[in-house]
């Protein structure tokens, strides 16, 4: 039997089946796969055939978010896996602690499943290996850098937020080859200008390299009416077609929208749980983070 699984604000899990006779045909158990959480459940995937689920961590209780592991059988159970550290560059900011857009992806060396997800203060996407007792790695220091091509290697303090649901798969439209677009909202500094209005994602490619772009709509006249701040997606230059166009950037030169490439593994200087520097140098190098309604189906 197949089974869906759906998280809710409180911090707790539903199990659901199929049941043609009842409302909505999903027949949901009464008390709750899993539940204890001060924080809600942020994102879900099934990995290797486990399903694995974040919760944003509570700092001032320790262990009671991070990931999560079910373990299917006559009893089931949730295992804790491992909690990150929680930091930020700009105490102004909300506490955002959680991981979003746990994705699985097959590993190319062997085809075993890892996981990655986008956590959303530090700006840092990390790859998970279950086969490897969950080992974590950087795969991309986003605000690094961003901070090193919009800012001048000046820390960039604003929202990055990454995959706010998921990582979504896909094909290249020029090369064929099997990419995932993953969300993002970053600030630019330019806000009233066409970048400032623009909205921005990023490409992860198999081999782990990277390259971000970004959606333009000059159709709509929100910089021209002299909005405080462009919301993404908006602009009105008179110069440009009346079509919403998207386009690949150059992880070296917005300018030409070159199509480069971030290498694998160029993570930036700051190591995943350390605390934020007043200022970042001149890097060679990058990395993601990012609410997730998730429903998951499970035999």
């Amino acid at each position: 039997m197949h089974h869906v699984f759906a998280g809710i604000a409180n911090g707790a899990i539903y199990r659901g089946a199929y049941d043609a006779s009842v409302a909505g045909q999903i027949a949901w158990e009464e008390k709750p796969d899993f539940d204890g959480r001060i924080r809600r459940p942020m994102a879900a995937a099934e990995a290797d055939g486990a399903l694995y689920l974040t919760v944003d961590p509570e700092p001032s209780q320790p262990g009671n978010g991070g990931l999560f592991r079910r373990v299917d059988g006559p009893r089931p159970r949730w295992d804790w896996i491992y909690e990150w550290a929680w930091s930020s560059p700009n105490p102004d900011m909300p506490m955002w602690t959680g991981m979003r857009g746990l994705t699985p992806l097959r590993d190319p060396r062997d085809g075993h499943d890892v996981l990655l997800g986008a956590r959303e203060q530090p700006g840092v996407i990390e790859r998970i290996d279950p086969s490897r007792n969950h080992a974590v790695t950087l795969e991309l220091d986003v605000r690094n850098y961003f901070s090193k091509i919009w800012y001048g290697g000046q820390l960039y303090r604003d929202v990055t937020l990454i995959a706010y649901n998921d990582m979504t798969a896909a094909v290249h439209p020029k090369t064929g080859e099997p990419i995932h677009l993953i969300g993002l909202w970053v600030l630019h500094p330019e806000r009233q200008s066409e970048l400032g209005a623009s909205s921005w994602y990023l490409v992860r490619y198999r081999d782990g390299s990277y390259a971000h772009g970004r959606v333009f709509d000059p159709g709509d006249s929100t910089i021209r009416r002299g909005a405080a701040c462009a919301a993404p997606g908006q602009s009105s230059s008179p110069r440009l077609p009346k079509t919403a166009h998207a386009s690949f950037t150059s992880a070296a030169s917005m300018r030409t929208e070159a199509h480069t490439r971030i290498p694998p593994g160029s993570t930036g200087l700051r190591r995943p749980n350390e605390p934020y520097p007043a200022s970042v140098p001149v890097l060679s190098g990058t990395q993601a983070d990012a609410v997730c309604r998730f429903a998951r189906f499970r035999r």
